[in-house]
C-alpha cells in the first residue's frame, strides 16, 4: 500500500477510520440504535445468504490438505 493510501486511512485512537490530519480531539459519531439494527439484520441477510452457497472444490481441497498437513507434522 503506498504511503498516500496509509494517510488517508490512518486509524486514531478509537480504531476509527479519521482523514488525513484529524485531531483525536473529536469525539467518535455514533449511529442511532434503529439504524444500527437495520444494518445488523441486513447483515445477517447478506451472511446467511453467503453460508447457504456451496463451497468451491478449491477451497475444499485446500482445507483438506491443511487438515492433512496438521495431522502430520
Amino acid at each position: 500500500m503506498s504511503e498516500k493510501k496509509r494517510q488517508k486511512t490512518a486509524m486514531n485512537a478509537d480504531d476509527t477510520i479519521a482523514p488525513p490530519g484529524a485531531g483525536a480531539q473529536k469525539p467518535p459519531v455514533s449511529l442511532p440504535v434503529e439504524l444500527q439494527g437495520a444494518i445488523g439484520k441486513q447483515l445477517k441477510h447478506v451472511y446467511g445468504q453467503m453460508l447457504a452457497e456451496p463451497m468451491p472444490d478449491k477451497f475444499a481441497q485446500l482445507l483438506e490438505a491443511l487438515s492433512k498437513s496438521e495431522k502430520n507434522p
